[in-house]
């Protein structure tokens, strides 16, 4: 799949390569889309390379600037049950080629960690483990709105079922937005499908700030994955499915990066 990425005027596409092999059987990818299938092939990362490289290669990394920036994509959870995480998100390179994420004390900004029963949006600095979240499950609760105002019950704003169904496919839209200097000022986040939109706000002007100067420039690489873990109670609350979901797998589809007006 390639990843269409404004820079300046121009578009320029980026594919993605397997991080553990090329020939991983739970990687299937087409032109607009990739599904990760961890019944076929377990824990599954894929990381932005340059355009000039081909899919099979393994480098060099490609970089992007987030900062000003607005990610659109579409993500189909409906195979993604409790307990697993399908992630879309950049990290900052150890070095500049090494691949470290938060949990090693990296710069992480986490654009979707999702399944079926939640959906996070969370910075971190290179210091912060847990970081600053914003979203619905677990430990963040039930912090999205619906835009539109037509569910006031927060419980009943994403599931199964509910106002974002993620039995369907629905649209997510992020964007970086800055101040006249350059720096980050609000990290907005929309969810939508048909004609319900759920939204939140993260403006913790302090802590924005200060991960500006962390990711500002070419210092950020695409990341996505799906993996399990019995600790994924932050994510989801802990709870368990009704009935066997199976295969488990993921897809991300029209990915657009554009320059925020």
């Amino acid at each position: 799949m390639y990843i269409r990425l404004q820079e300046e005027e121009e578009f320029t596409d980026y594919p993605l390569y397997c991080y553990s092999g090329n020939q991983n059987p739970g990687v299937i990818c087409s032109e607009e889309s990739i599904t990760l299938n961890y019944t076929k092939g377990g824990s599954i990362q894929l990381n932005l390379i340059e355009p000039e490289k081909t899919p099979s290669n393994t480098g060099p990394w490609g970089f992007l600037t987030l900062l000003g920036k607005q990610i659109q994509f579409e993500v189909d959870l409906s195979h993604v049950p409790y307990s697993y995480n399908l992630a879309f998100y950049t990290c900052c390179l150890q070095d500049g080629h090494v691949y470290k994420d938060a949990q090693s004390g990296t710069t992480e900004v986490d654009i979707m960690e999702a399944n079926r029963h939640g959906f996070h949006t969370t910075m971190h600095q290179n210091w912060d483990h847990g970081g600053q979240s914003v979203g619905y499950g677990g430990s963040v609760g039930s912090q999205f709105y619906d835009v539109h105002q037509k569910v006031t019950d927060p419980s009943k704003l994403y599931g199964p079922g509910l106002l974002i169904d993620t039995n369907s496919p629905f649209e997510v839209t992020i964007q970086f937005q800055t101040d006249s200097e350059g720096i980050l000022k609000t990290v907005w986040i929309q969810l939508a499908q048909n004609d319900n939109v759920i939204g939140q706000v993260l403006s913790n002007t302090q802590y924005l700030e200060a991960l500006s100067g962390q990711i500002k420039g070419k210092v950020n690489t695409l990341v996505m994955s799906l993996w399990t873990s019995w600790t994924m109670w932050w994510l989801d609350g802990g709870g368990h499915e009704t009935t066997d979901i199976q295969p488990i797998y993921g897809i991300i589809s029209s990915v657009k990066i554009t320059t925020l007006p």
